[in-house]
């Protein structure tokens, strides 16, 4: 048997080196040497590509290999080859060792064909330029392996070189198109193809140095030849042949962009309430990259006075500002926000939404100046209450005169923006955990105050606010309130003039009070929510028959000066932050003061009756020489309750 140490008589002819020895089987073969120099390179061909491997198993007494496809020398084409070889050994194939493995390649599995004893796989050999070497192994039944070595040509065909459009790029309207076909092997470029799908795309060809030729054209994405137009992922093929008739191929992958940047808005939703400042945010992303002076939101359609830039956050593809609703009119009730955005190929997207705005502050009263009723439908006919007050009977008014313990009410529902011929107006509701009441009785200052100098009282006077961090004389006390649960009915018993358009009452006797520590009959609801109190208090609320009103106020508890005038006011904000404030309640605290059976009684000592409101200063002073006004119902901004009012019981 032959050894890896004994000399093999050995003919290279340019292709192949094949053992001599006189034995009838092959013998063991190494790769042959073809001089000095780096393997498979594209223009140096094959070179020392060396011996079997250490361990690789090779007997003589193996299987005899004969190639079939290609033969030693011959020159193919393409990127992988089938490679076939008649094996054959009287002890018979393993066919789980038959194996082909190129240079520096990975074995690959090479199956029994229906040809006798012939055996083919598939081999990569895209790596080579020129020579090509493959090695076939295989054992016998008896665990007696054997190789041989074949060597044989690859025409790959032209070099392509795709300049652009540049790999993953993104185009709008069309694109440039830059080929270089490169001749290889001493051949000649014969024919070049530029495709997208089966649509030919026309190029001008240019003549370069060493028989190289550029091609150049323009790929319009709307062109008739495309049904229809190019749009998203798209790929350039290019099919270049030599003069032997070898085709090589290449492809570049690009993206018809005619999207503008997707938004997604997270600052609000469709018909969300908006007021105040308000916080805008968007998820504004494209491949292509964001111009970031085109990430704006316009609101109510108006290009110049309503249009916010956005702002990006570093790193991130969330854009953000601000916008203060309160510079829309009042009568605006459902603005549009739209987002917009432009990417850098110039497509633009936009994503709209409309919203509620709600500017309105609470209206609030202390001293109930209009007429109120309840309404109720009954067998198919609308009947109307007797007027009551809502605050009830047993409240100061304005102008009063009350004693220690005197029954303090208000009565706050929120407002919204007004439009005539609205069938509903979008409100936020009041927050009941702001419903405060000020009682003051340094009448020589302001409890309430206009802190924009529109004429308009707005706010409690910030510097009478108690502070826990700077406790003075002369600040207001507060007192927190809470709502009286909608309860009880109003007095369905005839009266005789029902307001118009409404039949009268036709219950036989009144309701009973809902307990015994104040007349009324009912607590109202606030705006058109049936369960929403309308009706403040000073807490707690009693569930028993005495207190489910809540407790009165004790202006000699709270150190009152006795025979005085004492402001009273409540502020209230609704659920966006709009702020509500009374007009002052005016009342002359009298300790000794007994009130009739009716309640308090108008005072009318000599004493005069004080505004109890001012304008505040810049410099946070409060003229009170300049006392503000409220509006009325039926004002843009209403900030007192209609003069005849009327809800469904």
């Amino acid at each position: 048997m032959l050894t890896r140490s004994k000399v093999l008589c050995v003919a290279v002819i340019g292709l192949l080196a094949i053992a001599c020895g006189d034995d009838s089987k092959q013998q063991q073969q190494s790769w042959p040497d073809f001089g000095d120099g780096p393997a498979a390179r594209p223009d140096q061909g094959i070179t020392d590509i060396g011996e079997l491997p250490d361990g690789l198993p090779a007997n003589p007494e193996g299987p005899v290999i004969e190639f079939q496809s290609p033969m030693a020398g011959e020159v193919v084409a393409g990127a992988v080859v089938k490679i076939r070889a008649k094996i054959t050994d009287p002890d018979g194939i393993d066919d789980q060792s038959v194996t082909v493995t190129a240079l520096n390649g990975d074995p690959v599995k090479m199956t029994i064909t229906s040809e006798n004893d012939v055996y083919e796989g598939l081999v990569d050999i895209s790596v080579f330029t020129d020579n090509v070497a493959v090695r076939v192994q295989a054992a016998d039944l008896g665990g007696q392996a054997n190789t041989k070595d074949l060597l044989f040509k690859r025409d790959p065909g032209p070099q392509i070189q795709i300049i652009s459009p540049a790999e993953d790029s993104r185009h709008k309207g069309s694109v440039s198109v830059r080929v270089v076909v490169t001749p290889r092997g001493g051949r000649t470029i014969k024919a070049t193809e530029v495709r997208i799908g089966s649509v030919m795309v026309t190029t001008t060809s240019k003549d370069l140095a060493n028989g190289k030729k550029e091609y150049t054209g323009t790929i319009k994405f709307d062109d008739p030849q495309f049904v229809p137009p190019l749009s998203g992922a798209q790929v350039i093929s290019v099919d270049a042949t030599n003069s032997e008739d070898t085709t090589s191929s290449a492809q570049r992958n690009f993206v018809v962009d005619d999207a503008g940047p997707t938004i997604a808005i997270t600052s609000q939703v469709a018909g969300q309430l908006i007021g105040g400042i308000i916080q805008l945010r968007a998820e504004v992303k494209d491949e292509a990259g964001i111009v970031p002076s085109t990430v704006r939101v316009v609101i109510g359609n108006n290009l110049d006075t309503r249009n916010v830039v956005l702002r990006n956050s570093a790193g991130t593809s969330v854009w953000t500002g601000q916008f203060d609703t309160r510079t829309l009119q009042q009568n605006y009730l459902w603005p549009v926000m739209s987002f917009r955005a432009a990417d850098t190929l110039g497509n633009e997207s936009h994503e709209d939404i409309e919203v509620g705005l709600d500017n309105g502050a609470p209206v609030i009263e202390l001293d109930q100046q209009g007429t109120y009723y309840h309404w109720r439908e009954k067998e198919k006919k609308f009947e109307a209450s007797h007027p009551f007050d809502a605050l009830g009977t047993d409240t100061a008014n304005d102008g009063d005169q009350v004693p220690q313990i005197t029954k303090l009410r208000a009565r706050v529902e929120d407002s919204g923006n007004y439009a005539p011929s609205a069938p509903w107006i979008p409100i936020s509701a009041v927050d009941f955990s702001t419903v405060r009441m000020f009682v003051l009785d340094d009448t020589s200052q302001a409890l309430v105050v206009d802190t924009d100098d529109d004429g308009y009282c707005d706010a409690i006077n910030p510097n009478l606010i108690p502070k826990g961090s700077t406790p003075a004389p002369g600040q207001a006390v507060a007192v927190t309130m809470v709502g009286l649960a909608p309860s009880g009915t109003a007095d369905f018993t005839p009266t005789g003039s029902p307001p118009g358009g409404f039949d009268d009452g036709t219950d036989p006797d009144p309701p009973k009070p809902l307990c015994k520590t104040t007349p009324s009959t009912v607590w109202t609801y606030a705006n058109s929510t049936a369960n929403r109190p309308a009706i403040f208090t000073i807490p707690p609320i009693s569930s028993t028959s005495i207190g489910c009103e809540g407790l009165p106020f004790d202006f000699l508890a709270n150190q009152f000066t006795d025979k005085s005038w004492v402001c009273v006011a409540v502020s209230a904000r609704d659920n966006l932050g709009n702020r509500g404030v009374s007009q002052p309640l005016r009342v002359f605290y009298d300790q000794s003061y007994v009130p009739t059976a009716y309640g308090y009684t108008p005072y009318t000592g000599g004493t005069a009756m004080p505004n109890c409101t001012g304008t505040l200063q810049a410099n946070g002073t409060v003229d009170t020489s300049k006392p503000c006004m409220f509006r009325a119902a039926g004002d843009p901004k209403p900030q007192r309750f209609p003069t005849s009012w009327l809800k469904e019981q």
